[in-house]
């Protein structure tokens, strides 16, 4: 498995990576879980399954680019999907995206969150799906986040608008 290369850009209010993802093959939400376990990941949300996380078609030819914004002060994720549109990353990302990032994630990330389109089926509300690393604590998570704060140096992923060359079609 190719890991996740990335770069980054700072400025005085946040910092901006680039993390590149590689096509992970034909692979189900239950082997990356599994693959996830075997490695040093402490705690995988057991709701994160292929039942209700079933892995789409990879969509791009090749790699996908993700934007990780990262700020230098507490944000709501309503505040931070605002500035990703300002941004120009109209793009939500898909929950996807937080699993091949979890599996290819280089470590010393820090926490990554993927605000993707809320899964409404969670009985406690609706969440999304984040790739936690604190200290040398590895998880995978669901949480909620309507109306949260997130701490301080926190980041964000989010597709680029050319970060996918799409599959020619046959």
């Amino acid at each position: 498995m190719t890991t996740a290369t990335a770069q980054k850009v700072t400025s005085s209010r946040h910092a901006v990576n680039v993390l590149q993802l590689t096509n992970p093959g034909h692979i189900t939400t239950d082997e990356i879980v599994a693959q996830l376990r075997q490695r040093d990941y402490t705690w995988v949300e057991h709701r994160i399954t292929q039942e209700h996380f079933p892995m789409r078609e990879w969509k791009c030819d090749g790699s996908i680019r993700l934007r990780l914004i990262g700020y230098k002060e507490p944000m709501t994720s309503q505040r931070v999907l605002a500035d990703a549109r300002r941004r120009g990353l109209k793009e939500r990302p898909l929950y996807e995206h937080g699993l091949i990032a979890a599996l290819q994630r280089p470590q010393g990330r820090g926490l990554i969150v993927f605000l993707i389109k809320p899964w409404e089926d969670n009985p406690s509300g609706d969440s999304v799906v984040m790739a936690i690393e604190n200290g040398s604590r590895l998880a995978l998570d669901l949480v909620w986040w309507k109306n949260r704060i997130w701490p301080q140096g926190t980041r964000f992923g989010f597709p680029e608008p050319n970060g996918c060359k799409k599959k020619k079609q046959k």
